[in-house]
């Protein structure tokens, strides 16, 4: 069984993305056999008079709220996000479609390594 993983990453290298604050995401799929990137994916957010309403829990205090449910339906085909930063707001949008969110600053195949080894370790 196969699932994608988003990596927020500023140079394809290093998770060092804040989640609210990314507009692109490296997608890589997972497989028996490793991971492999598969995309690069740019969040196609409207302009800030367009931002989704959402509840006061749900703002990270980074003006990013608003853009936060176009970020979570874009990667609703993910299993996880890596990022080295996310808001307790934006992690509980993420949980709620299914997609588990993970605060790591290291490189991405380092995460990307220990993240697919936990879930083959615990059959997720």
């Amino acid at each position: 069984m196969s699932y994608k993983i988003a990596v927020a990453s500023s140079d394809g290298l290093i998770v060092d993305g804040h989640f609210g604050a990314t507009d692109a995401f490296e997608i890589y799929e997972v497989t028996e056999e490793g991971f492999s990137k598969v995309e690069s994916r740019t969040i196609e957010v409207p302009s800030d008079g367009e931002k989704k309403e959402v509840k006061a829990d749900s703002r990270c205090g980074c003006g990013c709220a608003g853009f936060i449910p176009y970020k979570v339906e874009a990667l609703k085909d993910c299993k996880a996000v890596l990022c080295a930063r996310i808001g307790p707001g934006a992690r509980q949008q993420l949980e709620r479609s299914g997609i588990t969110a993970f605060d790591v600053v290291c490189k991405s195949d380092e995460a990307l390594e220990k993240i697919s080894a936990f879930y083959k370790k615990s059959k997720l």
